[in-house]
């Protein structure tokens, strides 16, 4: 009997430490990395064809970050901000079946975050119309920036393009 009670006071303080420190190990565990910082992102253009292109977003730090929804894509001639791509619900597959969220850089309801590892990278598809319906001429772009939500900074990306109705822009999305 008396081992018993001894044994459970020497085992008692370690179990009940163990159950006070575990529930926070296991939040710290699956709780989600913080947003990327856009001054660890370094931006690149990918796939391109006509009326779309791809911006590649690539985690530099020695962490992993997430992004998630649409970002602000602004268009950019010279350095000046000439327009900015507005989201599209759909990828460019057609015109948005749905209202179109606001475009501050905001994640998307129904978007999953990105989570990106060290090196690891996330890319969005902009679409425009490439050809003048009216004969008018279209606005030259020479870089596209980009920004999250809840971050201070943006990415800067060259590119030479001439969207003549404005753009889209879709969610993140990861790389293959």
């Amino acid at each position: 009997m008396r081992t018993r009670w001894l044994a459970a006071l020497v085992a008692g303080p370690a179990t009940l430490m163990l159950a006070l420190v575990a529930p926070h190990l296991a939040a710290a565990s699956t709780r989600s990395p913080a947003v990327c910082a856009m001054s660890e992102m370094r931006g690149e253009l990918g796939v391109a064809g006509d009326g779309a292109f791809e911006v590649a977003l690539q985690n530099m730090s020695r962490t992993s970050c997430r992004l998630s929804g649409y970002p602000r894509l602004d268009l950019i001639d010279s350095g000046t901000v000439v327009g900015m791509a507005t989201p599209d619900a759909l990828g460019g597959d057609g015109p948005p079946m749905r209202p179109l969220p606001t475009p501050s850089g905001s994640p998307a309801p129904d978007s999953a975050p990105v989570t990106l590892a060290p090196g690891g990278q996330a890319w969005v598809r902009v679409i425009y119309q490439a050809d003048s319906v009216d004969g008018a001429p279209c606005q030259a772009v020479d870089a596209v920036r980009i920004r999250v939500a809840h971050r201070q900074g943006s990415v800067r990306v060259p590119v030479s393009f001439r969207p003549c109705d404005g753009a889209r822009v879709t969610v993140f999305t990861p790389a293959p």
